[in-house]
């Protein structure tokens, strides 16, 4: 028995020597996740392609470009379709490059037919991981000779769901830190940040938000006393921290547990801001280790000039061949041109399918289906021609509709073949000068550009927050990155750039011209200084508010948006809380107020300029009487507002 007792007390001793010799794991190591099967769905608007998908029913096609997770692999693509009406029958292929991966037919009498397509043999192509499906459509006409249906019908994918299968791969290098598909961006900096960390925080954040593009992404700014006690992110998270160092630097630090690594973001002055624009850059691809520092840069300068081609606008010149009338669209993109567009004229370069004079044909071009431009189609096929674009049918993004018909048609689809395309060497001239068209949150953000100045009336978090929020706000509205940038509040109102003012204090200079504004606490008025027009009211009570405003200054040509309170920081937050809820309300907001009230729904207060921008040329007394009735109204909401209030108050008092 002793011997026995000796021998395990060796035993034990080799065992801890043994264990004692094993290398210790690193703390921050990365850890693989489990390695499974386990299936889980992407929906269109996750990956960034919408709600729905259109396709020109007769004979269109489109494609959808669907990105892999790392570690994942796609099994079923899966949505509705639903058929136009006139189709008798017809079909949909679905392929990647030359191979079909799937028919889909679609039975005599349809409105709706499922579409699955398996993508088990679909191989992601590098360097991005991406699947690219093409879809064709051929529906045929119901008496299977005539098109009975319009041309232009189109088919429409909806319910639009990407399975997968597999575990997403965790990071191993800041290369690969941010996912192909992106839900919530969490930023962490200290709850008393410099101004220098202020403004890095903004800007990372609507650089994310420009590198997903049409990716929904959520971006929540907290502060980094949370981040010990922060759940850990799930597959389609990331944080990042902000924080103070001599030195900049960028590290990928791993948790205890299986979930992607936090991006920990050091230095000081322009070495922070160096670290924040390599998250998002080309430079990011190099680094391709768990830690880096970036040098020296320069973002981008956002492109601005009177005159630019397609090219210069990033946009293809397009091209389409079809019966006997054929159109494309040329979108003319405001934040592209990196301005307010005003005195906008396209110089249109082309050509299209030459005709004999006893054919003929004409060429129109339309904004929404209003025609501002037709004339007769040449024999020699040549495009050449300027177009005025009236500044009532400009928007943030407007597609002109360049159409193209022959003179004869022969009925049943059995008229000539016919093409147009718009060459890339197409001009675009526009103007500085003016008042923006559209005017109101839909100059937004083109009449900030091409810099973003914003004012905090005090540098602490939550203005930093709110900053954060109206800044990823307007970047889903724009193709191009953002440059955002801190300037003091009185540079600001002083100054005649255009920016954005964050006053929840309600501090707001007299010298800015806002179009709802309180004075002597319970006195608000509504003013439109374009058509010389203004009312007030004066309530029992002290009013409570808080607003988004967008004010244009005709002196200085600039515009800023204002963002304040009244006595009601909380209501300010609601508000930007409600546009951040849904990425498609910064797209919706028209007028020059969003206006919130304690127990109130958020609304949107219009002035006649918004209806009618030509109203700015000249005052018009039938349009100030439309104001009026318009204006009576938001008192009428004011009214409710107000006494809902001293209702409450007289209530709580009792």
């Amino acid at each position: 028995m002793t011997n026995i007792r000796g021998v395990r007390a060796i035993l034990l001793e080799i065992v801890v020597v043994a264990l004692c010799a094993l290398p210790i794991p690193v703390a921050f190591a990365p850890l693989a996740p489990a390695d499974d099967e386990s299936p889980f769905d992407l929906n269109s608007i996750d990956l960034g392609l919408g709600p729905t998908t259109s396709i020109s029913a007769a004979d269109g096609r489109t494609t959808l470009t669907l990105p892999i997770p790392d570690g994942t692999r796609a099994t079923v693509f899966s949505a509705n379709a639903v058929v136009p009406a006139g189709v008798w029958r017809g079909w949909l292929d679905v392929s990647v490059g030359d191979a079909l991966l799937a028919r889909i037919d679609v039975p005599e009498g349809s409105t709706t037919v499922p579409v699955t397509v398996p993508l088990d043999s679909a191989v992601p192509q590098p360097p991005d991981n991406l699947i690219v499906l093409t879809i064709k459509s051929t529906m045929l006409p119901l008496d299977r000779y005539c098109f009975l249906f319009p041309l232009d019908a189109q088919l429409i994918l909806r319910d639009q769901v990407v399975s997968y299968l597999g575990p997403p791969a965790l990071p191993t290098t800041i290369a690969d830190f941010l996912p192909p598909v992106l839900e919530q961006f969490t930023v962490f900096i200290s709850d008393q940040p410099t101004e220098e960390q202020s403004e890095a925080a903004i800007s990372l954040a609507g650089a994310i938000v420009q590198h997903y593009g049409a990716q929904p992404v959520r971006i929540v700014l907290r502060p980094d006393r949370e981040l010990s006690s922060a759940p850990p992110d799930g597959p389609f998270d990331r944080s990042a921290a902000i924080r103070a160092n001599s030195d900049g630097n960028t590290e990928l630090i791993y948790p205890e547990e299986p979930a992607p690594p936090r991006l920990y973001i050091t230095g000081t002055g322009p070495a922070l801001l160096d670290q924040v624009r390599m998250v998002t850059s080309n430079l990011a691809a190099l680094a391709i280790s768990t830690n880096a520092s970036a040098g020296t840069s320069t973002p981008r300068p956002i492109l601005t000039a009177d005159s630019m081609t397609l090219t210069d606008l990033g946009v293809r010149g397009p091209s389409s061949t079809g019966i006997t009338q054929v159109t494309v669209t040329v979108p003319l993109d405001q934040t592209r041109l990196g301005r307010a567009a005003r005195s906008v004229r396209v110089h249109l370069i082309g050509s299209y399918t030459p005709l004999t004079t006893d054919v003929g044909g004409s060429l129109s071009v339309s904004v929404g289906g209003r025609a501002i431009a037709t004339w007769p189609a040449e024999t020699d096929g040549v495009l050449d021609r300027w177009i005025d674009v009236p500044a009532s049918v400009l928007g943030r993004v407007t597609n002109l509709d360049v159409a193209f018909r022959a003179g004869s048609d022969l009925g049943c689809g059995n008229g000539p073949t016919v093409s147009l395309g718009i060459d890339s060497s197409t001009v675009v001239t526009s103007s500085a000068l003016g008042s923006p068209s559209p005017p109101g949150f839909e100059s937004l953000p083109q009449s900030l550009l091409p810099q973003v100045p914003i004012a905090l009336t005090e540098q602490n978090f939550p203005n930093t927050a709110r900053a954060v929020a109206i800044v990823a706000g307007l970047q889903r509205m724009s193709t191009g990155p953002l440059a955002p940038e801190l300037v003091s509040a009185s540079d600001l109102v002083d100054g005649d750039a255009s920016g954005i003012l964050v006053a929840p204090d309600g501090n707001v200079p007299d010298s800015v011209e806002l179009p709802l504004r309180t004075t002597e606490g319970s006195t608000l008025t509504f003013t439109d200084p374009h058509v010389e027009f203004e009312q007030a009211i004066t309530l029992g009570s002290e009013l409570r508010y808080g607003t988004l405003q967008v004010a244009y200054d005709q002196q200085s040509n600039r515009t800023l948006l204002v963002a304040m309170s009244a006595n009601a920081p909380e209501e300010l937050d609601r508000a930007l809380g409600w546009l951040s809820a849904d990425t498609q309300r910064w797209y919706a907001l028209k007028g020059e107020v969003l206006f919130v009230a304690p127990g109130r729904e958020p609304v949107t207060l219009t002035s006649p300029l918004a209806d009618n921008p030509a109203s700015a040329t000249a005052l018009d007394p039938g349009r100030v009487s439309v104001g009026k009735v318009l204006l009576a109204s938001v008192v009428l909401l004011v009214v409710v507002v107000g006494g809902y209030l001293l209702l409450r108050r007289r209530r709580a008092s009792a």
